[in-house]
């Protein structure tokens, strides 16, 4: 997948994940400036939670909700680091985890994960300032609630793997009808100031049918 970034002129990296492997690959150009593809990094990432999140249960009905997927819906290069979120399986609950990751070498400086043994956190993108501040957008379900927006953030001091308070933004208000919800999560940087952080995510409404 590729990985956003401010820069005007700059390589242009893809990241995958590969099983039990992280890998991150780059489109560069050689002397003549001919573009070619070369593989920076390819290294067991050693994650207890990596595996494909659990549909989850909402209130009202049977019919469980896609949780998302373990494959990051983005990822950002801020100060030489890859930035991603991703939904994962904790203890059988939907939960999310994020990462950063130096690009130049494939290491791991820091993971965080935001989950409960209560409820379902689904749906989630990253966004993060020059600054190395960060968002983290995502949605919350649970047999006893409807798909609600949420989102974490963490300023760069903060200590490392850690996220302050969740945000609730709103609350839904119906059950939707059908395992797909889609990618409804946004989260992004502001163009102008490259220090506003924003994002967008889905909330249901009284027929369970998404709302922005």
């Amino acid at each position: 997948m590729p990985i956003i970034h401010q820069a005007a002129i700059d390589d242009l990296y893809f990241f995958s994940i590969e099983r039990d492997e992280f890998v991150i690959r780059k489109v560069t150009e050689d002397a003549d400036g001919q573009p070619y593809c070369v593989e920076v990094s390819r290294k067991k990432h050693g994650l207890q939670y990596i595996k494909q999140p659990p549909q989850s249960p909402q209130k009202g009905t049977e019919q469980k909700v896609s949780s998302g997927d373990r494959n990051p819906k983005n990822l950002v290069l801020q100060n030489g680091s890859i930035w991603f979120s991703q939904a994962v399986n904790c203890n059988d609950r939907s939960a999310v985890q994020w990462h950063q990751i130096k690009a130049a070498t494939g290491e791991i400086v820091q993971t965080g994960l935001i989950s409960s043994d209560t409820t379902n956190y689904i749906q989630t993108t990253i966004a993060v300032n020059k600054k190395d501040d960060v968002l983290i957008g995502f949605q919350e379900v649970n047999s006893n609630s409807f798909i609600s927006p949420r989102f974490a953030y963490r300023l760069h001091k903060d200590k490392r793997g850690t996220t302050r308070e969740i945000v609730r933004a709103g609350e839904g208000k119906g059950a939707t009808d059908g395992a797909s919800w889609g990618d409804y999560s946004g989260s992004v940087i502001d163009g102008d100031n490259l220090q506003d952080l924003w994002t967008i995510q889905s909330i249901a409404n009284e027929k369970g049918r998404v709302k922005r």
